[in-house]
Order: structure tokens, then C-alpha cells, then sequence
């Protein structure tokens, strides 16, 4: 029922009992209400107003009165559905009365052309679910949005539009982007809290101030009033616009406000602020009003950061519960501060992960991709139980204390804990070697013409997954001492095989210490090149993914994709594993176990010790990527809403498989174990009777 149509009903219900008729105008809901009382003359009373968030004297108003936003940022993209009650009803037993989240574009229109609103994409069923919870929304469009999520949730098919940039005003760009929002904006419109729905607040770009420049580029600045001007023609001007920028740079607030916002002064759109957890935030608030304009600035941390995200290789990020509640606690004691807690609960990336460049002095130094759990040592974890900081520290109850501390305890209790438990191992007894089965997985396929080079995953249509240059069998080729792949072209990991059997890898990030392979005699070769995850932050969106570089050899190379999502899995050509086959090099191999499940399905984790580098699939359903050499993490996460009683089918697809019998183990244990940056510094492989180390650098750019 539209809420026009509920408000007439309500105010009808509302006099009937009086032995009045109403005669009720239904030009703005219930605002025209013209009593008749039976042998009288008609009697003119003050209708109920329209539901109203605005801003007055530097506060927020909710239907007239003032109000402090108390959000925690959370990601329906990243919650299996079946979970978003419960995640949801966490959130509010924080003490927190408004979630934040983002529309992540390319999780509805990974393919150009086709957007899917179904399942985990239904952003219209989460955010109905959060007003049936009594939880108001802060609405982030993007288009841009950062999140440490696939190219800051930018579609990568916008890579092959002609002469596009993106996030600024350019027709290629402008153009898909007002055909997405045309899609979007139009099915929350029903939900703007004037509307009688939830959204109170909506964001226009992410922290543009970090990437564009208002005052100074007339382009950006356009490009920013177009995203107003759009989100107006489409959900009108009974909601707030809002920017944020300010805490991810170590300069000047004043200065990033600027460069993210063109509205200085104007009472159009909200600029607010956002970073780390502080013991005094009033620098940050004053640079805030001073920008405003006047009586139009109430105090708004539109990202309170009480955690981190973690990447391959580095060590998992968390802080104290005593910290980030001590900054808390100093943020609700702010008289008028409103806040959102980032995250609050982060939940899983799986292989939509994205990655960072590292930069110093504007110099690129690192390639940084994140990890599949997007934990983020929240208050509420991945696994929906209370995040736990350093030195073991309880983060809900941290971070409840300190809200508590000034509005008083939540009136909603929290749900008991899901159950995590543990199942039989899993015996992985079939399997598929990749290169056998690359006619079923292919999703492209492309001749490389001689004297050309590879072709991007771009050239070939490819947003995510592997792509395989094989080189056709021919005469034996004699070996290559010193393969040399440079950070510029390798995006991001590539497996050299020769004859099928691994002599080696590299990965972007580790060079230049580790990006030399020997490569032995042999009759064929395929280079499998995995993209990592494309970068979510800074002046590095528009890479493209692949191996960037002509050919190594001379000979009729073949280009073919594997697309992620993986929804050939069931093409696989699966048999039974030989028991006397294990090698010592290992190639790329898929395999399948199953896990039984008796009774009622729970949560689990399966540990990936004794794997090496790959990804894993539960009933067909992506549940993330593991790196055992590299690190932190060591398990994944495995919910109970993608698990059936009965059977239930396990694929892992390793890079590095030496054959053998395989059984993985599942765990209650969130393994947050080694990490290692330099953890696969010497490719070590197998020729005859003797291992040779490759080191030293030779740059080959052309095929030998």
C-alpha cells in the first residue's frame, strides 16, 4: 500500500469513532482534513504533518524535534540474506537507531545491460527489513563508493568505453552513470522517510575530496552537481544530500572539504566528515560548520573508523576494545554529535575484495589486495558474535558501554549467539585439472596474432576470475633462464607451467623480490593469470587486469577466460583421484568433497591449512579465496543459510596441488594465524634430479 494511500486510511480510522465524516483532500496525505458532523456546519481541524528529517539551528530535526544519529555502517551485499534479521537486530542491541550502507553497482550489473535484483542484491527487502526493525537509513548511492570492495563498486566493463574517466565529468562515464541511477533511485523513492519509508539522509560520491578537486577543477566540480541534479530529478528535495570527506588524508580538514564538495556555504547539501576514533573531535566539527552553511551544520562522523580491513601478507589489523571504546565514548559525549560506526559489522568480501596502491611522496610502492573476510575487528564480527580486540578485548561490549554512557542502555536485547560448530572432515576424492577442463570452464576464447601482446582482461570481456594464455604445443622449446615479469605488467598473480607441471609463480606485489622464473625444456606453456582484485581507492581505478606484455615465447598463443562468478562448476569433467599420484611441483586442480550435514545446518569454518593458494565454492555458492603462504587469515567462514541437511558439495580449486589424498577439517576457530609479506620470495622448482632457486633480474620483452 503507498503511503499517501495509508495516510488517507489512518485519518479516517482517526474521526470515524466521533460519529464524523471526513472528507479527506489527498493532495499532501492527510493535510486537508474538513469535518461534517451530522446537522452542522463544516469544522476546519490541524492535520497530522507529513513525516519530516531536516536540519534547523545546527541539529537535525525528525519530525520537528531534534535528533542525533547514532548509525553503524553494514553491507547487505556482504550478509547472506538469511542473516540480515539477525545481523540487523545486533546493530540495534548496540544502542544504534540508523544503519549506513552503500549500492554497490557492479554487484547489480556486473554485465553491462542486465541488472539482477535478486537474493543477496535486494536493497529494496534490506532496507524494508530495517524499518520493520526500527531502524532509520543513511542511503549511499555512489556511484563511487570505496568499501575495500571490487574498483570502489565501479563496473569494470566501463574500462572499455572509449576515451571514459572516471569520476568526473566525462560523457562516457555521465552517461552510464545516469542510466544506473536511473535504474536505482527510483525504487527508493517509496522509501525516503518523507515517504514513510526509512532513508533520511542520502550521500552523493565518497570521499571525493581524496580523488577529485571542486575547487579547482571545473569538471569535478560538474560532475558533482550532476550527481545532485540527478539525485533530485529522481527522488526530489524532501531528503537530505550529504558529502563526506575529511579523515583519510593527514591535511587540513577545510582544504579536503573543498576539494570533495563545490556546495561551500550552500544550504543544498551537508558536507560531514569522517576518520579514526579521537579523544576531542572539536577541531574537526568547527572545520566542519565553518564550511556549512550558517545554522544549516549539525555535527555529523558519517565514518567513525573502529576498525581496519586486512590484505594478503600483513598481519590482521586490530586495536583494543579500551581504544576504540575510550573514542567512542568521547564522540557520544560530543553534545549534538551524530555518528557512524564503520563498520559495525563487515561481514564477507569472497572475491568481490578489492585492493589499495600504496603511494608515498607520489611515488607507487605496493600493490595491497584485501583478504576474503571483511571482518574488520568489528563490534559484531564476521560470524555475527562479539568482535574481540587486542588482548582479547570484548569490541560489542566496548563500544555498547560507550554509547551507553550518554543515551542509557538499548531498549532491545541481543539475540543469542548463532551456533559455530564443527562436521566430519571432508575427504576431497574427485578431482579436475584445470587445463584439462579449460574447453567446458571458457567463457571467451582469443587467438593472439604474432608480434602482439596479450590481451587484457578488458580486450577479452573479463571483470573477474583467471584468464589462461596457453601456448599451442609445438616443436620443444630449450629454456628460459631468467622469465622476468615487471610490476607494470603483471596483474597481479601469474602461475607459469610448462608441460603442465608449475615452474614457478609471481605476484605483483612481491617485486622486485620475487618476480623471476627459470623456465625449463618443455613442448607446451601456459601462463595462468589471476587478478587479485581490482584497486577501491586513489588515482589507480582504471588498471587494467592480465599480463600486460607480449608473449615469452614465439608460436600460436590462445587467450581463454574463467569467469567469476563461477557458475560452470557443473561442466567439470570430475573423476576419482589416482592414489599413487602426487608430484612435487604441483599444478592447478580442482577438487570435490562432500560435507554431510545431519539435523538443522550451523555456521562453521573450514581451516585451509595444507592448501596452498586458491578459492573455494560451498554448494556452488563463492565462499572466498585463501592464501596459506601469505596470510593472516587461515579459515573461512562458511554460514549456515548456504548449507542444506543432507549433502552438501565442497569444490577447491588450488594452484598448487601435488596430488594425493586431501582432507580439509572444519574448525570453530577463526584462524588468524602467520602472516608473511615475503612468504613466497623464491620460487623453487623441479628439473630432473635437482631444485633450482631463480633470483637476479633480466627484463624479457620481447618473445626469445
Amino acid at each position: 500500500m503507498a503511503p499517501r494511500r495509508i495516510a488517507k486510511l489512518v485519518c479516517a480510522v482517526a474521526f470515524g469513532g466521533f460519529g464524523l465524516a471526513a472528507e479527506i483532500h489527498a493532495s499532501a496525505g492527510c493535510q486537508n482534513i474538513v469535518l461534517m458532523q451530522r446537522g452542522s456546519s463544516r469544522l476546519r481541524l490541524a492535520a497530522p504533518t507529513r513525516p519530516s528529517f531536516t536540519i534547523a539551528n545546527n541539529s537535525f530535526m525528525k519530525d520537528g524535534e531534534p535528533f542525533v544519529i547514532r548509525a553503524g555502517s553494514i553491507h547487505y551485499a556482504r550478509i547472506p540474506r538469511g542473516y540480515w534479521r539477525d545481523r540487523l537486530e545486533r546493530v540495534r542491541a548496540l544502542g544504534l537507531n540508523t544503519i549506513t550502507t552503500y549500492a554497490f553497482w557492479n554487484f547489480a550489473q556486473e554485465e553491462e545491460g542486465k541488472t539482477l535484483w535478486d537474493d543477496q542484491r535486494d536493497i529494496v527487502a534490506f532496507f524494508e527489513l530495517a524499518q520493520q526493525l526500527g531502524l532509520l537509513v543513511i542511503f549511499r548511492p555512489g556511484p563511487y563508493i570505496c568499501g575495500e570492495w571490487e574498483m570502489g563498486g565501479l563496473p569494470a566493463w566501463l574500462l572499455r568505453r572509449e576515451n571514459i574517466r572516471l569520476r568526473t565529468y566525462n560523457e562516457p562515464y555521465i552517461e552510464a552513470v545516469d542510466r544506473w541511477w536511473g535504474e536505482l533511485l527510483p525504487k527508493m523513492k517509496p522509501l525516503l522517510y518523507s515517504n514513510g519509508g526509512p532513508i533520511i539522509m542520502v550521500q552523493l560520491e565518497n570521499e571525493y575530496g581524496s580523488f577529485g578537486d571542486c575547487a579547482g577543477n571545473p569538471d569535478d566540480a560538474k560532475y558533482m552537481f550532476h550527481l545532485y541534479d540527478l539525485a533530485t530529478k529522481h527522488l526530489g528535495n524532501d531528503v537530505l544530500y550529504s558529502t563526506v570527506d575529511g579523515g583519510e588524508d593527514n591535511e587540513d580538514t577545510k582544504l579536503v572539504l573543498a576539494r570533495g564538495s563545490p556546495w561551500r556555504g550552500n544550504a543544498s547539501v551537508l558536507a560531514t566528515i569522517d576518520g579514526g576514533v579521537l579523544d576531542d573531535y572539536s577541531q574537526h566539527f568547527a572545520a566542519q560548520r565553518s564550511f556549512n552553511a550558517p545554522g544549516r551544520s549539525p555535527k555529523m562522523w558519517s565514518e567513525l573508523w573502529v576498525g581496519w580491513f586486512d590484505f594478503w601478507g600483513f598481519r590482521h589489523h586490530t586495536q583494543t576494545a579500551t581504544h576504540i571504546g575510550d573514542g567512542v565514548r568521547a564522540m557520544a559525549n560530543t553534545p549534538g554529535a551524530s555518528f557512524s560506526l564503520y563498520m559495525v559489522h563487515g561481514g564477507t568480501s569472497g572475491t568481490w575484495a578489492g585492493a589499495n596502491i600504496y603511494v608515498m611522496h607520489g611515488v607507487e610502492l605496493m600493490y595491497q589486495p584485501d583478504i576474503s573476510s571483511y571482518d574488520y575487528n568489528a563490534p559484531i564480527s564476521e560470524e555475527g558474535h562479539h568482535g574481540v580486540g587486542k588482548n582479547e578485548g570484548d569490541m560489542f561490549e566496548a563500544v555498547k558501554s560507550a554509547i551507553a554512557s550518554s543515551y542509557g542502555l538499548p531498549a532491545y536485547d541481543e539475540p543469542p549467539p548463532l551456533p559455530l560448530g564443527t562436521y566430519d572432515p571432508i575427504d576431497l576424492t574427485d578431482w579436475a585439472p584445470l587445463l584439462d577442463n579449460l574447453d567446458a570452464l571458457s567463457t571467451c576464447r582469443m587467438e593472439v596474432p604474432q608480434g602482439q601482446m596479450f590481451p587484457s582482461f578488458e580486450q577479452l570481456g573479463l571483470s573477474r576470475g583467471l584468464v589462461v594464455y596457453t601456448l599451442a604445443r609445438s616443436r620443444r622449446f630449450g629454456p628460459i633462464p631468467l622469465l622476468h615479469f615487471s610490476y607494470e605488467q603483471l596483474r597481479d598473480y601469474v602461475q607459469v607451467l610448462v608441460d603442465g607441471r608449475q615452474v614457478g609463480t609471481a605476484y605483483r606485489a612481491d617485486v622486485p623480490f620475487n618476480n623471476i622464473v627459470f623456465v625449463p625444456p618443455g613442448s607446451t606453456m601456459s601462463l595462468v593469470v589471476e587478478s587479485m582484485g581490482r584497486v577501491n581507492y586513489g588515482h589507480h581505478l582504471a588498471e587494467h587486469k592480465g599480463l600486460l606484455r607480449h608473449p615469452p615465447l614465439r608460436g600460436m598463443w590462445t587467450a581463454r577466460c574463467i569467469r567469476f562468478p563461477l557458475e560452470t562448476l557443473d561442466r567439470l569433467n570430475w573423476t576419482a583421484i589416482p592414489a599413487n599420484l602426487a608430484t612435487r611441483t604441483g599444478r592447478p586442480i580442482f577438487r570435490r568433497g562432500i560435507l554431510r550435514v545431519t539435523g538443522q545446518p550451523h555456521d562453521t569454518m573450514i581451516s585451509t591449512r595444507g592448501l596452498s593458494k586458491g578459492f573455494m565454492w560451498m554448494n556452488g555458492r563463492s565462499i572466498g579465496r585463501y592464501w596459506e603462504v601469505k596470510g593472516p587469515r587461515h579459515s573461512i567462514y562458511v554460514p549456515a543459510p548456504y548449507l542444506r541437511s543432507g549433502v552438501n558439495e565442497l569444490v577447491v580449486f588450488d594452484f598448487q596441488d601435488k596430488g594425493g589424498r586431501k582432507t580439509v577439517d572444519t574448525t570453530t576457530h577463526t584462524d588468524w594465524g602467520e602472516w608473511n609479506y615475503f612468504g613466497s620470495s623464491w620460487t623453487t622448482v623441479h628439473s630432473g634430479n635437482s631444485d633450482l632457486e631463480s633470483f637476479n633480474a633480466v627484463t624479457l620483452d620481447r618473445p626469445v
